[in-house]
């Protein structure tokens, strides 16, 4: 059972600490896909998925990871990114994880896609974050 004490920093501090393990999830995957692939080498795994306009969809893809992900690490517009990320990630599930070999793969990315529903749900929370709610 958590008390109410318990509860109050757990909105303080364990919604950093969540927001900032799902953030750095995302922007630590895209800095290394980014390092070992570039965006000619995710060009081409897009386009062996049969993803059109690979190019395109790549330098999105990248910026969705890695600013998405940073955004959730500092707390800044943490709604706006969870959303991109939650939609990244939907067609992640839809694009890549679409097999029974994936199926472990596809249920820890709607696991994920919960939890960024608990950071459009409840924001930055109160713990620190880069700019401070109005």
């Amino acid at each position: 059972m958590v008390t109410e004490s318990q509860r109050a920093l757990l909105r303080t501090h364990g919604v950093l600490v969540g927001r900032t393990l799902i953030g750095l999830l995302f922007l630590v995957s895209g800095v290394f896909m980014l390092k070992s692939m570039g965006v000619a080498g995710v060009t081409a795994m897009l386009a062996g998925l049969g993803v059109p306009a690979a190019g395109l969809v790549a330098v999105i893809m990248l910026l969705t990871k890695i600013g998405g992900g940073a955004c959730l690490v500092l707390g800044y517009k943490t709604d706006h990114a969870a959303i991109a990320l939650f939609i990244f990630t939907f067609f992640t599930i839809v694009l890549v994880h679409n097999n029974m070999k994936e199926m472990t793969s596809a249920l820890k990315n709607l696991s994920v896609m919960g939890g960024l529903l608990y950071v459009l749900a409840y924001g930055a929370g109160d713990g620190w974050k880069l700019c401070a709610s109005k």
